[in-house]
């Protein structure tokens, strides 16, 4: 199935231009073709979708944010960037979840599983594969239920547990083919390949991969041409036909640098690395495998970059709020303090000021005009406490019997 990317750029053009208050199921059906456009070009696909998703935005579309960042999501899964994948699958999950879509939601869990899988993270990948296929189930999506059922044994094959592998990989087949679509049939027919192989039943792989090659050719699905190669390509390694394999190691290289699918290309390289190894050809061994680890180490370290701004600017936004609260604090003490200061000054004001006292009972007279003995006076208006005693001199005055050594 060709995409003619010219078509769908003067589809996205002609919506720019439009009344946008009537075209969003235009934008809807827009965003379904470019991601059946990933399947050629992920990299067109992946600008063709971010400009649907500037156009959603502008439009508060949210199905469209949500399906243009899914989209974008699946372009940088194809291309192997799992980190922009991820980031772009979790902001479009977290819209369909608002917008209670089941059919975006398990859609993304699905892409976000493969996202997962691919990072070597298998619990997590079946996790998210399961919650897709409920959703699915309980919505009646067969063709969901199909794609899914399909990454579910994908991932049994990575954990060897073939016997599982392959009861799901046949179990999708026969959804896709009910469904009558090749892609789907492609792809199960590969990993049934992929597990014959691995069960040492070469004849019948060899079968499958050629029957999945021929349809992923006829419906101009690049990734699947390359990936059945690199399969071919294994498999007569392990039979020792090292000229055979080869042909197919270097033919899903050529495809996959093409459309760069990397995670394609980072196979065949190490595969072909493998292979000059194996016969002795270490020069040429080294040169594949230099190659291998310069693009892992590339599409590591875009990763990595990506990762680390996110940190960064994680870290800002929680130092900035920690420095905010900080200041807050500082200024409800320092509020506090104030006003502390302000009622210590005045009470020394207070205290400072001359006071009427009474010549004989030394009560003082207070602002309202009443007396008040001059204990409870101070007492009020400062910290101080009193213990009442006598001083000498009182003491000679109401105690003169007493002699100065008993005081």
């Amino acid at each position: 199935m060709k995409i003619d990317f010219e078509i769908l750029q003067a589809k996205i053009d002609a919506l720019r231009a439009s009344d946008n208050d009537k075209c969003l199921n235009d934008i809807t059906d827009l965003i379904g073709d470019i991601n059946a456009s990933n399947r050629t070009d992920c990299m067109r696909a992946c600008k063709l979708a971010e400009q649907t998703l500037s156009i959603s935005r502008e439009l508060k579309f949210d199905i469209g944010i949500a399906s243009s960042l899914s989209a974008i999501g699946i372009s940088y899964s194809y291309r192997g960037e799992c980190e922009k994948a991820l980031d772009n699958c979790l902001k479009a999950l977290d819209i369909f979840s608002t917008l209670s879509d089941a059919t975006g939601i398990s859609s993304t869990l699905n892409s976000i599983g493969i996202v997962y899988r691919k990072r070597d993270n298998f619990p997590k990948s079946l996790e998210y594969y399961s919650r897709s296929l409920l959703i699915s189930e309980e919505a009646g999506n067969r063709m969901q239920i199909a794609n899914t059922t399909n990454n579910i044994g994908i991932v049994y094959q990575d954990l060897n547990d073939f016997e599982k592998a392959l009861e799901f990989a046949e179990k999708s087949l026969c959804f896709f083919r009910e469904l009558k679509d090749d892609l789907g049939i492609a792809s199960s027919l590969n990993n049934i390949g992929i597990i014959l192989k691995t069960q040492g039943n070469s004849v019948s792989a060899l079968e499958h991969f050629q029957e999945s090659s021929d349809i992923f050719q006829r419906i101009d699905y690049a990734p699947g041409v390359s990936a059945t190669c690199n399969n071919a390509g294994e498999l007569f390694t392990q039979q020792g036909k090292y000229k055979k394999a080869k042909h197919y190691f270097l033919k899903a290289l050529k495809i996959a640098e093409d459309t760069n699918t990397k995670d394609h290309e980072m196979c065949a390289l190490e595969f072909l690395s493998t292979l000059h190894e194996t016969i002795g050809d270490f020069q040429e061994a080294l040169e594949y495998y230099t190659k291998y680890s310069e693009l892992k180490q590339q599409v590591f370290s875009e990763d990595s970059t990506k990762n680390i701004n996110q940190l960064q600017v994680s870290y800002e936004t929680e130092k900035k709020e920690k420095d905010n609260e900080i200041f807050r604090l500082r200024n409800i003490e320092l509020v506090k303090t104030h006003e502390e200061l302000e009622k210590a000054l005045s009470e020394v004001d207070e205290l400072s000021r001359l006071l009427p006292i009474c010549s004989s009972c030394k009560k003082v007279r207070g602002d309202s005009g009443y007396w008040v003995q001059i204990e409870k006076y101070i007492s009020r208006r400062s910290n101080a406490q009193f213990s009442h005693g006598l001083c000498p001199e009182c003491v000679k005055k109401l105690y003169p019997d007493l002699s100065d050594s008993n005081v």
